[in-house]
């Protein structure tokens, strides 16, 4: 502990040299000399001064970094550790854990300390560390000095390497600025022009170890095209700090040409699938150049990949660039109908790269029967089955019904009615099939197999049900053809019926785009009304974009990164044509979301004076109901009592598996209250109290375990049947099924 610092030198009490002196200097400055008073003499306390050793003292990204261990025996506190470099000063603590201090000098383990200054110019530099004493004596004892020589601020590194393969070079080698671990940026330059420019960021074992204070990651291997001949290629570590760019190295390296190349000319029906063809040249593969083609429906869905040679012949090919087997064909069945994007590309062989031929798009015809299955009803010992189905090819259509494996055949031209009876009480499975036509026309082909329901056949005074079947075409919602809105993109629309039959329709953005495909608009939380009858038709006002339902009336608080205030709605109810919609408030950035509770916004329907082409515009009457629990997700009026019932449902924030979601949770509170927080009251499975922390809702084991809904919900009373209906879409969420559970009251209990 007390044998030689670095540099071979012992520290030094006595003599405080240069940088001693200005420490000295400095640290007088801040005395205070106390006034004097006759006092009677005293024996001066004896004079214990800091002890401690400079362990090292060297130079690390631009600055001087000293360690070691030091302690003042008059206290127990951590002894103050001063740097000194030159005539700068900073104050350090020597409170870093060293248990070999402890056990040599029988003191605390906290007595070490790792101080750095700031950034130093390159040069020769006087360091001194001294520790600080707090009793009588000298206010601080040196604890060591040297001279420690700065070196030259400019970057450092190598160029290793320039390896050609064929008309692109590998330029590989490292670099680093000695003022900073921070990796620093490599230039290319081709026969002196700037070609490439990356950050030195590829890891370096041999470099971390030779610099391990400024890490392995200061590598880099950029690739650089080249034209054929020979080229003059350097590298220059570009200087981040003090210093300038520096010189890496120059090579030369020959480049030639031998990226594959060729043509994806057409794609077009054929048969029940798609046929693409081209033509691909590979000059250094010896022998036919092989071609990647795939077949994509969405973004959503894996492609459909086939791997051919290019071995057709092509004379034309062959007059132009010498090589006549160069042809190539893919056939693609078994996809489905609609659009579909297929590209190609031709795999490269030796030197070179894969160089793709393009993308065509192509629409395959769907030829199979089409319709929709909308009634499954039950009888009194059977089952009816409706619909309405057509065939591409022509002709009347031959519908099975199979109940339970048994099948009964019916035509449809093109409604059909099929009944079958001679069931027993129960459950039953009851699927359709519409047999295909044969046809000339290319496209998909075969039979239409629509998903198989139940049906429930009653017994006595038990009622049947039926499910399944298949929807038939969608509608959008939409203004008018014509209308200044009628492309507009809308998400998260919520509906509200009101008493004359009108709707109102709550969005969550509204956007659309030019030609150019920039935005023309992006808002969110728009409105808009429609006619009673008329559902889908909405009345929208025209200003320079959709006006807002709801804005917030006070600041949310939202990040740095998620700057964008907004109003996402949840759910909507009408009484006495009063809205009280339930909407999120929400901080929207470039890479998410984040929420900040729920707002309450209502809204006055005038039947007498509908707003036709008017805006629509909210009143917020409570802008942070709730700032976590989102009860609101979901919400009916009971016309038993007029009360307004509140839904929400757990899940871990950006989502998880089945059982990471639930349990889900329901309060009440009239309508005129809805804005009030104490307002409210909860369901803790036997009763209604003011505390939600027990609430919950049963909700029986759905079908595969899922349980509860993975985002929103939807509740609403059905008065034909007097119950309550719970929609939502089961995890992951990225499905074409829903979960239906029906109850007798708001609170359940829910079927399964």
């Amino acid at each position: 502990m007390r044998g030689r610092t670095p540099y071979g030198m012992r520290p030094r009490y006595g003599s405080l040299g240069g940088v001693g002196l200005v420490l000295v200097g400095m640290l007088l400055s801040l005395i205070v000399v106390p006034e004097a008073h006759a006092a009677p003499r005293r024996r001066p306390a004896p004079v214990r001064y800091p002890v401690g050793a400079v362990d090292s003292v060297r130079v690390e990204g631009g600055t001087i970094r000293a360690t070691g261990w030091a302690f003042d025996p008059d206290t127990a506190a951590p002894a103050g550790i001063i740097l000194g470099v030159d005539r700068t000063i900073t104050g350090h603590a020597a409170n870093g854990y060293r248990p070999d201090v402890a056990r040599a000098m029988r003191t605390s383990a906290f007595r070490g300390f790792d101080v750095r200054s700031g950034p130093v110019p390159p040069g020769r530099h006087f360091v001194c560390v001294a520790a600080v004493n707090v009793g009588a004596g000298f206010f601080f004892r040196i604890l060591g000095c040297t001279i420690v020589d700065v070196g030259s601020a400019d970057p450092i590194g190598r160029l290793d390497a320039v390896t050609s393969y064929g008309d692109r070079a590998s330029v590989a080698g490292w670099t680093l600025d000695v003022q900073t671990w921070i990796p620093n940026e490599v230039r290319i330059d081709v026969d002196g022009v700037p070609t490439a420019q990356v950050r030195a960021m590829v890891p370096r074992a041999d470099v971390g170890l030779f610099f391990p204070t400024y890490g392995a990651s200061h590598g880099f291997d950029v690739s650089v095209p080249l034209t054929p001949g020979a080229h003059w290629v350097c590298a220059t570590g570009l200087n981040l700090f003090d210093g300038a760019d520096k010189n890496l190295g120059c090579q030369w390296v020959n480049g030639y040409a031998v990226h594959p190349f060729g043509v994806l000319d057409n794609v077009t029906p054929s048969g029940s699938g798609l046929l693409a063809q081209g033509w691909a040249i590979d000059p250094d593969a010896g022998g036919p150049a092989t071609v990647v083609v795939t077949a994509r429906r969405s973004d959503l869905v894996d492609p459909v990949v086939v791997t051919v040679a290019a071995t057709d012949q092509r004379p034309d090919v062959g007059a132009a660039h010498g090589v006549a087997t160069s042809g190539f064909h893919a056939n693609f069945t078994g996809l489905e109908p609609g659009p579909h994007t297929i590209c190609a590309t031709i795999s490269n062989r030796g030197y070179g790269l894969d160089r793709s031929l393009g993308c065509r798009t192509a629409q395959l015809a769907d030829r199979r029967p089409q319709g929709n299955v909308p009634s499954i009803v039950p009888l009194a010992n059977g089952v009816r089955v409706t619909g309405s189905v057509t065939d591409p090819d022509g002709g009347p259509v031959t519908i099975q019904v199979s109940v339970d494996g048994t099948p009964t055949t019916g035509t449809a031209s093109p409604n059909f009615s099929i009944q079958r009876t001679g069931l027993a009480p129960g459950s039953h499975s009851v699927c359709v099939t519409a047999i295909d036509r044969p046809g000339s026309v290319a496209g998909v082909s075969g039979d239409r197999a629509w998903r198989c329901g139940t049906v429930v056949v009653g017994s006595g005074q038990t009622p049947g049900a039926g499910t399944g079947g298949e929807a038939g075409p969608p509608t959008t919602v939409a203004p008018l053809p014509g209308h200044p809105y009628s492309l507009v993109d809308r998400d998260g629309g919520v509906s509200v019926k009101l008493s004359d039959g009108s709707t109102l329709w709550l969005f969550g953005d509204s956007a659309e785009k030019d030609a150019a495909g920039n935005f023309k608009y992006f808002v969110f939380g728009t409105a808009a009304w429609a006619a009673p009858g008329q559902p889908a038709v909405t009345r929208d006002a025209w200003t320079s974009q959709p006006p807002r339902f709801a804005t917030p009336v006070q600041d949310l608080g939202c990040p740095g990164d998620k700057p964008h205030q907004a109003m996402w709605p949840l759910s909507a109810v009408a009484q006495n044509d009063l809205v009280i919609a339930y909407m999120e408030n929400v901080c929207i950035g470039e890479f998410g979301t984040e929420s900040r509770g729920i707002a309450v916004v209502r809204w006055a329907y005038n039947r007498f004076s509908p707003p036709v082409d008017q805006p629509i515009v909210g009143t917020v009457v409570n802008q942070q109901l709730r700032p976590t629990r989102t009860y609101g997700s979901a919400a009916v009026i009971d016309p038993t009592d007029g009360l307004l019932y509140a839904y929400t449902c757990d899940g871990p924030v950006g989502g998880g598996w089945p059982d990471a979601y639930g349990p889900c949770h329901i309060a009440r509170v009239q309508p005129s209250q809805a804005h009030v927080l104490g307002a409210y009251s909860y369901w803790n499975g036997s009763g209604w109290g003011a505390n939600d922390v027990n609430a919950a809702i049963t909700m029986p084991p759905a079908p595969a375990g899922v349980n509860h809904p993975v985002a929103s919900l939807s509740v609403t009373y059905d008065d034909v049947h007097d119950l309550y209906v719970m929609v939502y879409s089961p995890w992951p969420g990225f499905t074409d099924r829903v979960i239906v559970r029906a109850a007798v009251s708001p609170e359940g209990p829910w079927t399964p």
